[in-house]
């Protein structure tokens, strides 16, 4: 999907998202390696079903705070579901990023989960292929003419 697309879809799933989180994230999404590895498309993707993941696993709050974090870190979409779970274990998120910071890719850290890995790849499938419907998964659909509207 396109940045207007994203950026619309993403405050219909999490409606507490900052600007400043958005503009981070964009950012990250016109990153040259990001362009290469994965390229914009792909990348708006991936992050807002692994978003609605975190959100159908740890609930709306630590998925917003996870994505408004990107005022100062920015997770990569691999991480989401990762960093959802250190939190679940007490960790908390500037702990979680001055550790990827510190250590870069030295150890998987809050990379995913082989399972969570085979359900993200699964799930971005079915949204790039347009289904209908994604399991127990809620991906909000935006009317049409509201789409439009915030996109033209």
């Amino acid at each position: 999907m396109r940045k207007e697309e994203f950026d619309f879809r993403v405050r219909l799933l999490l409606p507490q998202v900052s600007e400043t989180a958005l503009e981070g994230y964009t950012q990250l999404a016109e990153d040259p390696e990001v362009e290469e590895t994965m390229g914009r498309s792909t990348f708006y993707d991936s992050l807002y079903v692994d978003l609605a993941l975190v959100k159908r696993d740890h609930g709306e709050a630590i998925a917003t705070d996870l994505f408004n974090y990107a005022e100062t870190y920015t997770f990569n979409p691999f991480e989401l579901r990762g960093a959802a779970r250190l939190i679940a274990d007490g960790w908390k998120i500037p702990e979680i990023a001055n550790h990827m910071i510190e250590h870069g890719g030295e150890e998987p850290f809050c990379e995913y989960t082989p399972e969570e890995e085979m359900e993200s790849e699964a799930l971005l499938w079915l949204f790039q292929n347009k289904a209908k419907t994604f399991g127990d998964l809620c991906l909000p659909d935006p009317p049409p003419q509201e789409q439009s509207m915030e996109m033209g």
